[in-house]
């Protein structure tokens, strides 16, 4: 009877020391692959380089809307501020090490605003394709130059990353406003490409993302009116 209840007893111990085991076996791989999906979000976390097109073509007001935008950027954010801009003006006033400005001048004219921009930036790009920032960087939040986004980097740091596009909640039917655009850098060029020559940036830009992976972002606080109709979009 003794070595009866022993044998039960010992096979007793013995199933729960075994799932004891077990259980710390589960512990420690969870962890396991807890901290390995941390390293492989980290891993694959964009980085961000701002590019801000320009056009201040001799008006004053432009320019230091320009420039105000230009040193919140500087200020408030820790991104490399890259400029394109279409009419020669260098933005010599601000000097920073995270600032490139490139600039050049429109030979032709072109139908709409959508060119002017596409082919500025498609200007840049061919310029800055050796720059190791440039060559750095993941993905590029297009904005157009009058426009700061407050708090933008911490919420550009939260995202979920490894998306083609980032856009603006402002979406419907055929339309995607453009303000701002965070997008895959090698992306960048092909949308350009399809806007060169025709089209509204809006349009083009909405067919783009058809069949792309895409999430929405925003939306942020804004006070600066548009260049074109002069409307204000309160939340960009």
């Amino acid at each position: 009877m003794n070595w009866y209840r022993f044998i039960i007893i010992s096979f007793n111990l013995m199933i729960i020391y075994t799932l004891l085991v077990l259980f710390l076996f589960i512990i420690i791989f969870s962890v396991t692959i807890y901290n390995k999906n941390k390293y492989i979000y980290y891993k694959k976390k964009n980085k961000w380089i701002i590019l801000l097109t320009t056009a201040v073509n001799n008006d004053n007001n432009r320019k230091q809307i320009y420039l105000n935008a230009i040193q919140q950027w500087l200020n408030k954010t820790s991104f490399y501020i890259f400029i394109v801009e279409s009419s020669n003006y260098t933005f010599s006033e601000i000097q920073n090490e995270r600032l490139y400005v490139y600039t050049f001048n429109f030979k032709n004219k072109l139908p709409s605003s959508s060119q002017y921009e596409a082919n500025s930036i498609l200007n840049i790009l061919e310029n800055i394709k050796y720059n190791p920032i440039y060559q750095q960087c993941s993905h590029i939040l297009k904005v157009t130059g009058r426009y700061y986004l407050p708090n933008v980097e911490k919420i550009l740091n939260k995202i979920e990353p490894d998306k083609d596009l980032y856009l603006q909640i402002h979406r419907k039917d055929t339309w995607q406003n453009s303000e701002y655009v965070g997008i895959r850098k090698e992306l960048l060029p092909l949308l350009c490409e399809n806007i060169k020559t025709e089209g509204l940036f809006e349009e083009k830009l909405y067919n783009f993302s058809l069949d792309k992976t895409l999430i929405h972002f925003g939306p942020f606080d804004n006070k600066i009116k548009r260049g074109g109709d002069n409307q204000l979009i309160q939340r960009l």
